[in-house]
């Protein structure tokens, strides 16, 4: 039953007036409504994802085992392969846990209290299930 014809039927089992059918009314459109709402698909419309960087420290190369004799990368017949170093990189670290209350242990950026506080749920207009 949609909402309409839940509200439409609370009212006419209402039809009295007395204290107990202002009653029944109250609780039959509370029941209405919530019915209807749960029945909905919300959607995320906006989410806030914070993003950091972070650069990486240069790997200088190994050359020689520990013993400072022998290369530690050669080629099949024994000749050595000179490592190059790895230089600083820049990486990003994107931050999209999302908890109104902080408690999203994997977002390193308030808990998440500041992407749920920036983002939006909401019911599409287009999308109402009036028959649900």
């Amino acid at each position: 039953m949609a909402l309409k014809e839940e509200i439409q039927k609370v009212f006419e089992d209402s039809i009295g007036g007395s204290a107990d059918n202002i009653e029944k009314l109250a609780e039959g459109l509370s029941t209405a409504i919530e019915r209807f709402i749960t029945k909905q698909t919300f959607r995320v419309d906006k989410l806030s994802m914070t993003h950091k960087g972070l650069e990486t420290l240069p790997i200088l190369p190994i050359m020689t085992d520990a013993t400072g004799a022998i290369p530690l990368i050669t080629t099949a017949i024994g000749a050595p392969i000179m490592p190059i170093s790895v230089p600083t990189r820049k990486i990003s670290i994107f931050s999209i846990g999302v908890d109104k209350d902080g408690g999203e242990s994997d977002n390193p950026i308030q808990n998440g209290e500041a992407q749920s506080n920036s983002s939006e749920v909401r019911l599409r207009e287009n999308e109402v299930n009036r028959n649900y």
